[in-house]
C-alpha cells in the first residue's frame, strides 16, 4: 500500500472512533437526563404525598 493509502485507512478509523465516541455520548446524556427527570418525579410524587397528610 502507498503511504497515502495508509494515511485515508488511518482517518478513516480515527473518525469512524470519534463517531462512535459521539454516539456514545449521545446515550449516556440521554441515560442522564432521563434518570434526572424519573428523580423530579419521584421527589414531585413525594412532595406531594407529605403535602395531604
Amino acid at each position: 500500500m502507498t503511504w497515502y493509502v495508509v494515511q485515508i485507512l488511518r482517518m478513516s478509523h480515527i473518525l469512524e472512533s470519534n463517531d462512535k465516541l459521539a454516539t456514545g455520548g449521545f446515550y449516556l446524556r440521554k441515560f442522564i437526563t432521563n434518570n434526572l427527570n424519573l428523580q423530579n418525579k419521584i421527589n414531585e410524587g413525594e412532595r406531594d404525598s407529605h403535602r395531604y397528610q
